[in-house]
């Protein structure tokens, strides 16, 4: 059985989220879970509240797996969820954002990625040897006073 659920402030009724699972009490220990990480709104939003003590977990709909996708995209054009990731499937301006963060993202991976590599070749010496030196460290055999100068 899949689930269609929303997280709501208990304060003002706002549905914040729709999301959907298969596993609906694994997926509310998982939003738990993820609430120390600040990297996703919704946690944000629910740190901004005080924490679960505020918001509260409702379940829309049991779905079969085929149309669990739908029902949840359904649920999200009908209430707008501010937080929801899947919003941006009726906001095509969101989606090209979105894909531009990406596309960027990837970009600055590989130029962060040919640029180390320059630093890398431009200053091998001098990071094998600071290698090495940390090894000695790590052993034992060296003092860092040694190596100061």
């Amino acid at each position: 059985m899949d689930y269609v659920y929303g997280i709501i402030n208990k304060m003002n009724n706002q549905i914040l989220y729709i999301g959907s699972t298969k596993d609906f009490e694994q997926r509310k220990s998982k939003h738990k879970s993820n609430l120390s990480r600040f990297e996703y709104p919704i946690c944000k939003k629910i740190n901004q509240l005080g924490g679960f003590d505020w918001i509260e977990f409702e379940i829309y709909e049991k779905t079969n797996g085929t149309n669990r996708t739908e029902r949840e995209m359904f649920y999200q054009n009908k209430f707008q969820p501010k937080y929801s990731s899947h919003y941006a499937i009726k906001c095509p301006k969101r989606i090209s954002e979105q894909q531009k963060k990406y596309k960027n993202r990837t970009e600055v991976k590989q130029r962060m990625a040919v640029k180390w590599q320059e630093y890398y070749e431009k200053n091998k010496i001098r990071l094998l040897e600071h290698q090495k030196i940390m090894r000695d460290i790590k052993k034992g055999s060296q003092s860092v006073d040694t190596y100061s100068s």
